[in-house]
């Protein structure tokens, strides 16, 4: 494989993707760690398509993930909320390439693994709220989530309400 050799070139996908997801990502965030393994894929796929001699062939996935893979990565990701995961991780889970498992995996369940998580994340977090007297900083730390305001940040864009106005509203 060779990469042709641009200097200077001016790329709308790859300037978006480093300006939106690898620009404004916290590196050490373990939810934030997923998305840029994403983001990284999307960069390398689009950099041999477009900036190599040999094209590759252009997958086109028919069913996503066959439901006993699918199983095993869902459990998975539930008995692992609190913990770092990575696309690396969950592909390995089903012997597919990064690449190849994240399309499976949107096609099996409407959702980027990356979004996939934090979704069960916040559920996960929605229930702690309403059943358990837990702090904030413990509610974030059990559902992964680096501190509690990132937690803070990211329960709210998702529901609109912040986690204290959530739990009010629950306890009511």
């Amino acid at each position: 494989m060779q990469l042709d050799e641009i200097d200077f070139a001016q790329d709308a996908l790859l300037t978006q993707l480093f300006c939106t997801t690898l620009g404004q990502s916290n590196w050490q965030d373990p939810l934030d760690q997923l998305a840029l393994d994403s983001a990284t894929q999307t960069a390398l796929i689009h950099t041999l398509r477009h900036y190599s001699q040999r094209r590759l062939p252009t997958l086109r996935p028919t069913g996503g993930l066959p439901a006993w893979q699918l199983k095993r990565v869902v459990e998975f990701i539930e008995h692992h909320l609190n913990q770092p995961l990575t696309l690396a991780c969950m592909a390995g889970i089903t012997g597919l390439s990064d690449y190849h498992f994240a399309r499976m995996f949107k096609q099996a369940t409407g959702y980027p693994p990356h979004r996939y998580v934090l979704h069960r994340r916040l559920i996960r977090a929605q229930y702690l709220l309403a059943e358990t007297s837990l702090n904030m900083t413990e509610i974030a730390l059990r559902c992964g989530f680096g501190s509690s305001s990132h937690f803070s940040n990211r329960f709210r864009t998702e529901t609109g309400v912040s986690p204290t106005e959530y739990r009010t509203q629950q306890r009511s």
